[in-house]
């Protein structure tokens, strides 16, 4: 559990434990371990604004809401309320 709340992913934490991922959801959520890594955390506006410039750069919402310690589920509202277009999930930023 410590590992998790650590920041392990779950897949690591099922390959190392040689079980399957489903089994290690159901022992996090058995302990009360959130299952998703960055539930909760919000950005100042002065985050927000960077995090949307990152976006814009052409980093996807994955690496950003890594950058920032984030869900990307949150970027996804956060930055087109700030006035950031979002992109098409798989869609690059046009040259």
């Amino acid at each position: 559990m410590a590992e998790r709340q650590a920041g392990a992913q779950i897949k690591e934490l099922a390959t190392k434990y040689q079980i399957d991922r489903s089994t290690v959801i159901a022992h996090l959520e058995r302990a009360g371990v959130p299952g998703r890594r960055f539930q909760g955390r919000v950005l100042t506006a002065e985050e927000i604004q960077a995090a949307g410039e990152l976006y814009a750069s052409g980093i996807n919402l994955m690496q950003v809401g890594e950058r920032f310690n984030v869900d990307r589920r949150y970027l996804r509202k956060a930055l087109p309320e700030a006035g950031f277009p979002l992109r098409s999930p798989g869609q690059q930023k046009r040259s």
